[in-house]
């Protein structure tokens, strides 16, 4: 998966927050699409 945020984007607080999480996670396989980002 392939996340990409414009400059505008990031400057909203809810997408501040998708991007650290998207960011952090180790691409690991084993989260489900029903997983919360947060289990990475």
């Amino acid at each position: 998966m392939q996340t990409q945020f414009t400059d505008a984007d990031l400057q909203k607080p809810h997408i501040q927050e998708a991007e650290r999480i998207l960011r952090t996670c180790v691409h690991c396989g084993f989260v489900t699409p029903p997983a919360p980002l947060t289990s990475c």
